[in-house]
């Protein structure tokens, strides 16, 4: 196994993506012979580099177009479609090279024929290493012990990986009625996988030794009585390694679990080192980097503030939060929502004072019948056009930015600039709530910038004034903070780092819009800051880069 940023791959996994490489120098390496012969290469001292570049950025196009996700090209037909797309973008990058420096290319006849030797090589490579996974070859074979939720976790996420390097070979029940039943619902018959009993340990050693298991997961929460210390110790001292179950889950999936996390495994678990060269170093990256994409994208950020000035979407309410807040108007003006409608009818119908209410419902219905309209529209239309009497706008006109309080590093709060994406006064009705899919409240050009995570350029300034890092958790606002810390456990270890324009959670979970999705956020978080690097920073970066492009913004 490979350890990189605490996670761990396969070294068979490692040799694909190299192999794959060397693949595609040997598409381009007999595209050459064919053409130029050997004696090209001696001709030409530069040659293997300029086939280097080209094996180059034909491996970063197929990472970039998720040829790596096995989850993503698990179909021959995706495989093809997605492996003629970074064919595309490397015919592309290479030709705008080319241009720019003609003595780096190898030739039209030569890489137009590599490309079909590509084609083929790819996907008989790629043939090879699927046959491999299905048939378990290389894998590392694992005992789990336990049955509750958390060992089920293990469980589906190592299946869903076909590419992890493990394979379940044993199950030790944890004597837990309900909890065995699904742990043997959830392996199913004909699984290749031996199930203990929890009472049934004696032997344990000698079992895996038999079948030669060189790792045991523990993942049982309550260690207590029949806990098998002994059988456990005995397989430690034969060499094979025993993990803690949040420590395998951390190494295989890259985020942590807070609904299984004990405050010991935290307290005592490796990680969560910085040290003040770390912390200078990461400021000066930040600094540069934010300096210089301002300059850089200055006329897209110029360009962005001129249509979204144009942009003048009004608001889309929805009736039920227009009644919510007249409803809490009221309150606040200790006055019943019955007696104000009807002195918002008495108004438009121009009566005097005093009249009786039924009276006045009646006139009203009657009045709107005559204008050929229903009652609702009419009444709705009366409480809109009094709220934005009483509440005019905030007289900014179209502002181009929109600024936020949000709880930074240490829970200090600082405000947040973003290109405004939503109509104005967004939560004027509805009070703060996350933004969800086909919010009604994006404007035409909000949809825009948001998909392409324009709308985020203006953090740049927050992370050269310090409020931010560039790789960091999202900021969130003091409201949800608040909500949050008490429904999600740890939520407020996320505040011992500065918040980041990009982060481990955004590239590996995307946008979320609820309690759920902030709680899974929360364990890439937790994962970041335990693990965080310069290296991992860079990874964050490149993957942040793969998401804009391809706009996977939300």
């Amino acid at each position: 196994m490979l350890r990189i940023f605490k996670q761990y791959y396969p070294v068979r996994n490692a040799f694909f993506v190299m192999g794959e490489f060397f693949v595609i120098y040997l598409s381009v390496f007999f595209s050459n012979l064919i053409f130029l012969g050997f004696q090209s290469f001696i001709s030409d001292q530069w040659l293997s580099l300029k086939i280097l570049l080209i094996a180059f950025i034909c491996q970063t196009c197929l990472y970039y177009n998720d040829l790596y996700d096995l989850k993503v090209t698990d179909s021959f037909s995706e495989l093809s479609i997605r492996l003629l797309q970074a064919l595309g973008a490397t015919a592309i990058i290479l030709a705008g090279v080319y241009t720019v420096f003609p003595p780096a290319s190898v030739g039209l006849r030569v890489f137009v024929v590599s490309i079909g030797f590509d084609i083929v090589f790819i996907v008989s490579w790629r043939f090879v290493y699927t046959l491999i996974l299905n048939r378990k070859w290389f894998d590392q074979k694992i005992v789990l012990f336990g049955s509750n939720e958390f060992s089920r976790n293990i469980l589906s996420e190592i299946r869903d990986r076909k590419d992890c390097g493990y394979v379940i070979s044993g199950v030790i029940l944890e004597g837990d009625a309900e909890q065995d039943s699904r742990m043997q619902s959830m392996l199913g018959k004909n699984n290749g996988a031996m199930v203990v009993g929890y009472k049934n340990q004696v032997g344990l050693c000698d079992m895996v030794k038999g079948l030669e298991i060189r790792k045991i997961i523990v993942a049982i929460e309550e260690r207590q009585q029949s806990f098998p210390v002994k059988e456990l110790l005995k397989c430690r001292v034969h060499g094979i390694e025993i993990l803690e179950g949040n420590s395998f889950y951390e190494m295989l999936t890259g985020k942590l679990i807070v609904d299984h996390i004990r405050p010991e495994w935290l307290i005592f678990s490796d990680g969560f080192k910085t040290s003040r060269s770390r912390q200078l170093l990461k400021r000066l990256i930040d600094v540069t980097l934010s300096f210089a994409m301002l300059i850089i994208l200055l006329p897209l950020i110029l360009i962005t503030a001129i249509l979204i000035k144009l942009d003048r979407k009004k608001p889309d309410v929805d009736p039920i939060d227009v009644w919510r807040y007249f409803a809490k108007i009221c309150a606040e003006k200790q006055i019943s929502v019955g007696d104000k409608v009807c002195h918002l009818m008495q108004t438009w119908l121009s009566e005097a004072e005093g009249a009786h209410k039924a009276g006045i419902w009646h006139r009203f219905r009657e009045k709107c019948a005559e204008q050929g309209g229903d009652v609702a529209p009419q009444l709705l239309e009366l409480i809109q056009k009094y709220i934005d009497d009483r509440e005019p706008a905030s007289g900014t006109g179209n502002p181009v930015f929109f600024s936020q309080e949000r709880m930074g590093k240490e829970g200090r709060v600082y405000k947040v600039h973003k290109f405004r994406s939503m109509v104005v006064d967004a939560e004027k009705y509805s009070g703060p709530i996350w933004a969800g899919e086909n919010d009604r409240r994006i404007t035409r050009i909000g949809l825009f910038i948001r998909k392409w995570r324009i709308d985020e350029l203006p953090q740049l300034w927050n992370v050269l004034n310090g409020e931010m890092s560039f790789v960091g958790p999202r900021p969130e606002r003091e409201h949800f903070v608040r909500q949050l810390e008490r429904k999600i456990p740890y939520y407020m270890e996320r505040l011992t780092v500065k918040p980041g324009l990009t982060g481990w959670a955004q590239v590996s979970y995307g946008y979320g819009a609820s309690d759920d999705d902030a709680k899974e956020k929360l364990n890439y978080d937790l994962f970041y800051i335990k693990n965080m690097t310069i290296l991992m920073d860079l990874m964050i970066v490149l993957r942040t880069v793969k998401i804009v492009l391809f706009g996977k913004g939300r």
